[in-house]
């Protein structure tokens, strides 16, 4: 097999491990640990930073448009027992785990 062509049977074979290699991440159960937190209406950013504080967890992100926080656990806190203790917050309107849902027509399939 000539230079050329080994090159180009390699070159082939990275683009296909490329193409399938975020299927196999897609495909992966995942145990989700950040949270999506929205504050509810008054309550100020350092007023949410106390509230997140008190119960373990620190923001690492915001989606403006809607008021929502990315939030973490900080180490040795569970992630399900932080969403519960958040969702007691009166200052608190929802929490949910930050994860990909399959659109509504792939769930009707299920």
């Amino acid at each position: 097999m000539s230079r050329s062509r080994r090159a180009s049977t390699a070159a082939l074979l990275a683009c296909l491990l490329l193409a399938c290699a975020p299927a196999a991440v897609t495909q992966t159960p995942a145990t989700p640990t950040r949270l999506l937190v929205k504050p509810r209406a008054g309550v100020t950013l350092e007023q949410l930073d106390a509230i997140l504080e008190r119960h373990g967890a620190r923001r690492v992100g915001v989606i403006e448009q809607i008021n929502v926080y990315l939030c973490e656990p900080r180490l040795g806190v569970e992630a399900g027992a932080l969403a519960r203790s958040l969702q007691a917050e009166p200052g608190i309107e929802f929490v949910e785990f930050d994860q990909r849902v399959p659109p509504a027509s792939d769930r009707r399939a299920q």
